[in-house]
């Protein structure tokens, strides 16, 4: 397995995971991520993303994701800055960004767009 790994950044796009295994990572090293890079593997689940407590940074992209819930697993939604979500089941919920927008507050990107007032009002009004 491939994987790219510096003080503050872990890459593990495309290495055809199932899961997320932090028992290889002490936890102070995964104390220190501030970006998760596990986009285009086979995640049906984000157990193990607990351990990653300062992510502002996350691409979880092209996985199997299905419920929606699994983002709970993050401990501080609030510092998370950009989210690559789609390409998942979760992106088929007719509202899966309002939804997001909503739990994560901090959120300036998403699935490559710019977050901003316009694009949270617009979510709103659809609901």
């Amino acid at each position: 397995m491939q994987t790219f790994v510096k003080p503050d950044k872990i890459s593990l796009s495309f290495q055809h995971i199932h899961a997320l295994d932090t028992e290889a990572l002490p936890a102070s090293k995964c104390k220190k991520v501030e970006k998760l890079f596990l986009s285009h593997n086979h995640l049906c689940t984000l157990e193990g993303l607990e351990h990653f407590p300062n992510l502002t940074h996350l691409s979880l992209s092209h996985n199997r994701l299905q419920d929606i819930e699994e983002l709970a697993r993050l401990k501080n939604p609030n510092i998370l800055e950009c989210l690559a979500i789609k390409g998942n089941y979760i992106d088929r919920h007719p509202d899966y960004k309002a939804l997001i927008l909503r739990y994560f507050s901090g959120l300036k990107e998403l699935d490559g767009l710019q977050v901003n007032e316009v694009l949270r009002g617009q979510l709103k009004e659809a609901e």
